[in-house]
């Protein structure tokens, strides 16, 4: 039987996340229980990704996020918890990608700026 390699993690993906409607207004509606709306755009592509984040609350606050995307062909939806540790979309799913999958560092780059999330040291 061949020898198992470990592999190495992918590289991270780069990019730009923008809360819709500016940074305030998307505050006040995650802080309500109400969605806002994400744009993605992955370093040297030209078009945005809109997705709507959206709060999942529990009886004991914050359970964790959802990233939903609409499009021509449907739509996926991903969930992240509360810390951001991790992301069940296919790419965290079967890649160790330093930083996580642009779903991770997407949310925890808009919801740093807006003061939901501690900022990583």
């Amino acid at each position: 039987m061949p020898a198992v390699t470990a592999r190495k993690p992918a590289p991270a993906k780069h990019g730009t996340a923008r809360l819709v409607g500016g940074n305030d207004r998307a505050r006040e509606a995650l802080l309500s229980g109400l969605a806002a709306e994400l744009a993605v755009r992955l370093a040297g592509q030209d078009e945005w990704t809109a997705y709507l984040l959206e709060p999942r609350l529990a009886p004991a606050g914050l359970a964790g996020w959802r990233l939903v995307r609409y499009d021509e062909g449907g739509y996926a939806a991903y969930d992240l918890p509360a810390d951001l540790s991790g992301c069940d979309c296919p790419d965290a799913r079967h890649r160790a990608r330093q930083g996580g999958c642009k779903h991770r560092r997407a949310c925890r780059a808009a919801l740093t700026r807006i003061g939901l999330l501690a900022a990583k040291e």
